[in-house]
Formats: C-alpha cells, sequence, structure tokens
C-alpha cells in the first residue's frame, strides 16, 4: 500500500472509484456505510466461516499490526519454555530484553493479546502444579490493572518500570504464599515497597497468567506468614509459634474496622468460628473487648450484624445450633444493647436452658438478679434476639410455661 497524488493517478492514468460503482459491486451500502455485501469464507483448519466484504481477500480480514506483534509474542513464548529447562539464566536474561521492548505495550494495547512476564524454576512451578515455566500477562488483565475495565478501580500506583520488574520478581521471588485454589502469591521487597503478584495456574497445569499484581504490605505479609499460608521464596523467615485461639480471635475482631465490607466481615466469621471451636472462653474474651469498644455500634451499623457471643460445645449441641458463634442485628441491637457488658456470662455455662418453639431461653443469675438470653439457632450463626434483667414472677413464669431442652 502506498498513498498517491492527484499528478501520480494522472501519470498512471488510475481514476477513483466513485460511490455509485463502489455501491453496484458491493463494496458500499446504499446510505454510504463501507462493507455492502458479505460473502461467507472457509479458513483452512477454522470450524466456522468468516464473514468477508465482496471483492475484499480475506487475507485482509485482520489487524496486520496487532497480528504481527501477537506472533511475536507467542514465539518468545515458546522460545523460553524451550531454553527454561536447558538454561534458565538466559531464559530470563531473555525476558527481560522482551518486557523491555515497545512489543511489551504494543502487544498488551491490543484485544486478545498475552505477553511473558516470568520465568519460574521447578520449585516454584511445582508449587502451582505447572506443568510449564512461562506465566503470561493477558491484555485483558493488563486493562483491569489500568482501571479501564468496570470490574475493578485497578492498581494505577504501579509505573511500566514496576511492571518491568515483573521478570525479576519471578526470578527472585522473597516470598512464595498460598492464596486460593490454582493460586500463588509472590512477593518482592524492592525500595521499601511490597509488591504482590498473583499468579494462577490452569486446572489442566498447562498454562499460567499473572491474575493481578499490587502494591502490599509488611502487615498482609506477616498475616500470610503467620496463617501457615508461605510455600517458599527467597528470605529467611522464622518459624512462627502456633497462634492461640485468643490470638486468632483478636486478630479476625481486628478486621471489623470502619471500612468493614460483607466479604472481610464474612472472612472474619470464619476465623472466629474456628477460634471458637478449638477454645470458647478465650473467644469470648476478645468478643467482650470488641463488644465493649466504639467499633461493635458501628459495625452493626455498617454490615447489619457483629459477632457478640461464643457458646461452649456442650451448650451448642443442647440447643442443636451448627455454629458457636452468635451475632446481634440492627433489628435486635435495640433489645439486647443495654445489657450486652453480661452476654459472655452465657458463654460456657447457663441455670436454666428452655425452648420456646425453635428459639432457646438461657437464664443465668448474675449477682443476684437472673438475666434471660433469648437465642435462635440458624443453619450456621446463632442470632441473638433479646438479652435483659427478669423480675423474679418473669422467671417462674418462664419456667413453669416452657419446656426444658
Amino acid at each position: 500500500m502506498r498513498q498517491l497524488s492527484q499528478a501520480d493517478l494522472d501519470r498512471l492514468g488510475y481514476r477513483v472509484t466513485t460511490n455509485a460503482e463502489l455501491v453496484r459491486i458491493g463494496w458500499m451500502t446504499d446510505d454510504g456505510q463501507v462493507g455492502g455485501r458479505l460473502r461467507t469464507f472457509w479458513r483452512k483448519g477454522a470450524d466456522k466461516p468468516e464473514a468477508v466484504p465482496v471483492g475484499v481477500g480475506p487475507g485482509f480480514a485482520y489487524n496486520p499490526g496487532a497480528f504481527g506483534m501477537q506472533a511475536v509474542a507467542e514465539k518468545a513464548t515458546r522460545s523460553l519454555e524451550e531454553m527454561a529447562p536447558l538454561d534458565i539464566k538466559a531464559a530470563r536474561d531473555t525476558l527481560v530484553d522482551l518486557v523491555k521492548s515497545d512489543a511489551f505495550l504494543e502487544t498488551l494495547a491490543q484485544p486478545g493479546g498475552v505477553f511473558p512476564v516470568m520465568v519460574l524454576d521447578d520449585a516454584a512451578r511445582t508449587m502451582l502444579g505447572a506443568k510449564n515455566h512461562v506465566v503470561l500477562l493477558s491484555s485483558d488483565s493488563y486493562a483491569k490493572q489500568l482501571g479501564k475495565t468496570d470490574r475493578s478501580a485497578g492498581h494505577t500506583e504501579l509505573t511500566m518500570a514496576d511492571y518491568r520488574r515483573l521478570p525479576a520478581i519471578g526470578a527472585a521471588p522473597d516470598h512464595v504464599n498460598h492464596d486460593k485454589d490454582y493460586h500463588v502469591a509472590v512477593w518482592k521487597l524492592e525500595d521499601e515497597r511490597y509488591l504482590r503478584a498473583t499468579v494462577k495456574v490452569t486446572r489442566t497445569g498447562d498454562g499460567m497468567y499473572l491474575q493481578s499484581y499490587r502494591m502490599g504490605s509488611r502487615k498482609e505479609l506477616d498475616r500470610e506468614i503467620a496463617a501457615g499460608k508461605r510455600l517458599g521464596g527467597n528470605a529467611t523467615v522464622a518459624v512462627p509459634s502456633a497462634a492461640q485461639p485468643g490470638d486468632i480471635a483478636s486478630a479476625a475482631l481486628d478486621r471489623f474496622d470502619p471500612n468493614a465490607t460483607p466479604k472481610s466481615g464474612r472472612l472474619a466469621m470464619e476465623a472466629l468460628e474456628k477460634a471458637a471451636k478449638a477454645d470458647p472462653v478465650a473467644t469470648q474474651a476478645a468478643l467482650d473487648a470488641f463488644i465493649a469498644s466504639d467499633r461493635f455500634a458501628a459495625v452493626v451499623e455498617r454490615l447489619g450484624e457483629a459477632p457478640a457471643l461464643a457458646l461452649a460445645d456442650d451448650i451448642r449441641r443442647l440447643i442443636q445450633a451448627r455454629g458457636h458463634i452468635g451475632i446481634v442485628t440492627s433489628e435486635t441491637l435495640p433489645a439486647v444493647i443495654d445489657n450486652i457488658g453480661q452476654l459472655g456470662v452465657f458463654a460456657d455455662k447457663s441455670d436454666h436452658i428452655l425452648r420456646d418453639g425453635d428459639e432457646a431461653v438461657m437464664i443465668r443469675v448474675v449477682e443476684g438478679r437472673p438475666v434471660m438470653l433469648r437465642i435462635r439457632p440458624g443453619p450456621s450463626l446463632l442470632q441473638i434476639i433479646a438479652l435483659r434483667v427478669l423480675q423474679a414472677e418473669e422467671l417462674s413464669a418462664l419456667i413453669e410455661s416452657l419446656g426444658l431442652w
């Protein structure tokens, strides 16, 4: 393809085709839209036909620039895979040069593009259960990273220099931690910053992709290591002592802050359930401190509920509750708040446990006064319905009218 001036056209005897002629031969519609009639073309090896404009060769039905860049990236990936088992250092040096090239950004700017960004050694890929060495970044994930999709705000704090550090992060990670099924978190401390790259392997183990890349924090890294998620890495890490149930419960309750989300709340509830199963007394002590703080009411208002009670196993089994943790909701908070400081006395014992339909009525004498807790066992969590001090005649009436569990 080359550009011609009017003088060139005159000299060569060419003329510009009129719109009427383009309509007649099917290259343009009557309303001036380019495309006109289409014809069906079967490309060799394809499982379905392609539609191309009449008069246009099927070979022009792609973006030559994008196709060329993607071909370069695919060839580079194959070469790196072949090179890695023989000389992984050479493969990594080659990848550094590739990621520094213009092809890196040009490929990721095109829809459907992928580009190699890490070469993992045998130890790292074994952690993932991967069959290959090369980790790929797709143009879709890159667009999400830049905040150009409606699925995520992205991680715009990262610079292009950070993306070009990816080969070094894969080559010498400080920490490789388990993230979730088929995922690991690769950590690297650089320039006093914690870079965290999440790598996902396909279920067949035939492909690895960089799913996310962001700034982390020392606190987040320490939490992952303390939870026993570390699989390996170059950094020397002291083996942490086993976390105690009270510490686990306190750490879980720390997640209930002014910025708590339903997801963080759900994860905290799961941790609390495990802590309560191991030691309900220590878990209740952590819950008592949480209830006494300003955060408790704020969390109920923000999330609609908050944990408040950890039942001992014998009481939980007696009232046929599946979980240990009792929650206060925004609807039941007014019926609980006046006496909430006494909620913890029901965690491990009760003077009377009565049945009222599908609810349990627990009574405990505290400083000479009977206190009643009404609770409803649910599929997983227990819902606290009411908590108040009883008059003597009320206590007698309840014991007479309700049966024992």
